[in-house]
């Protein structure tokens, strides 16, 4: 984007959206408008700059110290983030490392038993005529009609509705009481509740799948486990070098309790 002699780069753009989080990231930047909007912002503030320093503003000294800070911020970042990058191990350590920590804490990776469940939710409760629904779509699922399909137009819940229902896996203690002591009751998967009452309505329930106990394996926990490995060896990277700075530094104490006694004035 540029107006008379001012740009703004994808550099510029980019530069911002490195403060983002992945996920963050995509959704705010991957849409164009988004990117365009921060273009536009990118070029107001250069513009506005570019004002203050005609106005002679940059010689204020608090202003000064300001853009001061912020380079010394930006720089040492980076240097920092840089220093830290090489002390992460290569893909092979960082799975070293991980199966290291799967085997040192097993008590970590204990599963209870866990279901697998469809349902269509019939709203509102406490209502004679919605129970009545649910006893019908209930009766269609055992003459043969799609749970999916009519999860898909009846449900309530929305989010599961687009999914046929589908509520993915979940451990006790997840789901309200009365919901959770249906599932437990059903024996085996494509088995129907009846109609269960909770305080959001009325919920025909699927069975879909039952785990029991036992230890996740460390294929289903590696993704985490290395993330864990990567993030510990950033964090000691960055303590020690933050205690290796500056060893000889001294402090005024004259100086920061005067400061603080200005900063405490009303």
């Amino acid at each position: 984007m540029q107006s008379d002699d001012l740009t703004a780069t994808v550099a510029d753009v980019k530069a911002i959206a490195e403060n983002l989080q992945d996920q963050q990231r995509r959704n705010t930047y991957g849409q164009t408008e988004n990117v365009r909007r921060q273009a536009e912002e990118v070029l107001l503030r250069r513009w506005l700059a570019q004002k203050a320093v005609a106005a002679g503003l940059d010689k204020d000294a608090s202003t000064a110290a300001r853009i001061q800070q912020a380079r010394e911020h930006v720089l040492s970042e980076a240097w920092m983030n840089k220093q830290v990058e090489t002390a992460v191990p290569n893909p092979e350590g960082i799975t070293r490392y991980a199966q290291e920590l799967y085997r040192s804490q097993p008590e970590k990776f204990k599963t209870n038993e866990e279901w697998q469940a469809r349902h269509i939710l019939i709203t509102p409760a406490n209502n004679p005529s919605a129970r009545s629904k649910a006893q019908s779509i209930l009766e269609q699922l055992k003459a043969g009609a799609s749970f999916e399909a009519l999860a898909r137009a009846e449900s309530a819940d929305k989010a599961s509705g687009a999914k046929g229902g589908d509520l993915g896996w979940f451990a006790a203690g997840t789901m309200v009481k009365s919901f959770q002591d249906a599932v437990a009751a059903l024996g085996k998967p494509g088995e129907l509740s009846a109609v269960v009452e909770t305080q959001y309505g009325y919920h025909i329930i699927r069975l879909e799948g039952k785990r029991p106990p036992g230890i996740r394996t460390f294929d289903e926990v590696k993704v985490d486990l290395e993330r864990e490995v990567v993030a510990a060896v950033k964090r000691s990277a960055r303590e020690q070098l933050v205690a290796q700075a500056m060893p000889n530094a001294t402090t005024d104490m004259p100086a920061i309790e005067a400061l603080a006694k200005e900063f405490a004035k009303p």
